[in-house]
C-alpha cells in the first residue's frame, strides 16, 4: 500500500481545481477529498487521482507516492528470468518496508 508524499499533499491542499478534479474522478465530494488529504488516505493513490496529479503538475506518478511503513513492497521486476520459476521470483521480490 502507498500514500501520497508531503509534496503531493501540499499540492492537493493548495489547488482547489485539482481537488475538484480528483473528487469528480473518484466519484465523491470535495469534502471527502479534504478529509482524505488530512488523513493521507490511500484512496488518493488510486490511478485516476494519481493521473490527475501527475498531469496537472508534471511530476511522475512514482514521485507522488511512498510506501506505507510496514506494508509489502515490490522490488524489481516480477517477470521471470532465465533459470528461475515464477513462484520463487515473486517471493524474493517482496519485503517489509
Amino acid at each position: 500500500m502507498h500514500q501520497l508524499t508531503e509534496e503531493a499533499l501540499e499540492i492537493c491542499k493548495n489547488f482547489a481545481e485539482i481537488r475538484r478534479a480528483i473528487a469528480l474522478a473518484l466519484g465523491c465530494s470535495e469534502g471527502s477529498i479534504n478529509r482524505y488529504i488530512r488523513e493521507n488516505n490511500d484512496i488518493l493513490t488510486k490511478y485516476s487521482a494519481l493521473e490527475i496529479l501527475a498531469h496537472s503538475t508534471g511530476i511522475s506518478v512514482y514521485e507522488l507516492v511512498v510506501p506505507i511503513p510496514g506494508t509489502l513492497k515490490f522490488i524489481g521486476s516480477l517477470l521471470p528470468s532465465s533459470g528461475q520459476n515464477n513462484k520463487s521470483k515473486t517471493k524474493n521480490n517482496l519485503r517489509k518496508v
